[in-house]
């Protein structure tokens, strides 16, 4: 897949925001990611927005491709991420 901003590098940053039912994806490449100044998170962590509350949660690192039991640190919601980094 390819970078959805520069259209020509590889896209290996895959990016999910989840707030209420509202839901959208970005496919970047690294070096689009850093223009887009994401924190692409120390030692392999997933940074993501609580799909309840919108509050900022973390997981991982990712081990495998199974969805990862996630508890949202801000209104104590639990839920499923898939990470999906390679």
């Amino acid at each position: 897949m390819k970078c959805q901003t520069c259209r020509t590098a590889e896209a290996t940053v895959h990016v999910t925001d989840l707030i209420g039912d509202f839901c959208t994806q970005a496919h970047l490449c690294p070096e689009c990611a850093a223009k887009e100044r994401l924190d692409l998170a120390p030692l392999g962590k997933v940074k993501f927005n609580c799909p309840k509350c919108g509050g900022a949660c973390e997981a991982g690192p990712p081990e495998g491709s199974e969805p990862v039991d996630v508890t949202c640190p801000a209104c104590g919601f639990d839920f499923k991420v898939k990470l999906g980094i390679r």
